[in-house]
């Protein structure tokens, strides 16, 4: 018994939010796909795929930032300034990297294990976590003392990040505080999540990443959650920048305003109301607090690259 060939028309695809199809012939006996309407030329479901990013010679989408080899946005190249003045002071040949990439979702647990992944109701947030040598003693900067320092503390500027979530990995170790007083400690703080962060696609892990800086939290905001991109929930990100006027606070921002504040280091954990359908979250009572959610990215050295 012959092919039944059904003629498929082909559907458009959406820019950067839904893939398109070409136009093919279907089997109505076997569900065999065919590229004519002869039934000669199988082909795959893959094939007839009208991909909804539309890549450049590097692989990143020119519409979203997509990375195709990744999964996840490339938002910032610290070589774009170079010919008109090299505002940011960073040039890759010196210091190692030139593209900064966001993970494709927020970080969260999965049996104790640190994931990317979209947050289900009623998941608790992780906190900074607080750093000091005794139960009972002061808060203390990653250089040890209670002076902020610049040129031994967390920095702010772009290209710090991952020098800063190293510095409070060694400092805080596998247990930070986890309050402001008292014994109580957690392995799970943000510098450290983002630190243990293993993430595969394609059959590719990827374990290169950090907590952001608070400039690099606010190119995510600006770049990427402003315009729509990146799947980023209406919470407050934790940055790994220590608050220059005390060891108790650290800087965070909020993503449904792009506010950015020194906060307690403790703050996260508060349960709250979320809709996953749209990736929008939403306050679920007053005196709760929002989400909070280590931002999580990985510098990429002269691969792709932006045209």
């Amino acid at each position: 018994m012959g092919h039944d060939l059904k003629a498929v028309e082909s559907v458009s695809a959406i820019p950067c939010k839904a893939d398109g199809t070409k136009a093919h012939y279907m089997c109505t006996r076997c569900d065999k796909l065919f590229s004519d309407e002869t039934g000669k030329t199988e082909v795959t479901k893959e094939s007839l795929t009208i991909s909804r990013h539309f890549f450049n010679s590097d692989g990143v989408c020119t519409g979203c930032q997509f990375h195709e080899s990744t999964g996840c946005r490339v938002f910032y190249d610290c070589d774009a300034d170079n010919d008109s003045g090299n505002a940011d002071g960073l040039i890759s040949t010196e210091c190692g990297w030139r593209y900064l990439e966001a993970a494709p979702a927020d970080l969260r647990l999965v049996n104790g294990v640190p994931t990317v992944g979209f947050i289900s109701s009623g998941e608790c947030g992780f906190r900074f976590g607080y750093y000091r040598t005794t139960d009972d003693g002061s808060h203390l900067y990653v250089n040890g003392t209670k002076t902020y320092n610049a040129a031994d503390c967390t920095g702010t500027a772009i290209g710090t990040g991952k020098t800063n979530t190293q510095l409070l990995v060694d400092a805080m170790g596998a247990e930070a505080y986890s309050s402001r007083s008292g014994s109580g400690k957690t392995a799970y703080y943000a510098a450290k999540l983002c630190d243990d962060l293993t993430y595969t696609y394609k059959g590719v892990t990827y374990s290169d990443w950090f907590l952001p800086s608070k400039d690099e939290l606010n190119l995510m905001y600006t770049q990427l959650k402003a315009n729509g991109m990146g799947f980023f929930s209406n919470a407050y990100y934790w940055s790994s920048s220590e608050s220059s006027n005390y060891a108790s606070d650290a800087w965070a921002q909020a993503f449904y305003n792009g506010d950015q504040t020194p906060v307690w280091r403790d703050w996260g954990g508060r349960r709250r109301s979320y809709v996953c359908a749209s990736c929008t979250g939403f306050l679920s009572h007053l005196n709760i607090y929002p989400f909070w959610v280590p931002a999580v990215l990985r510098a990429l050295f002269f691969s792709p690259k932006l045209s």
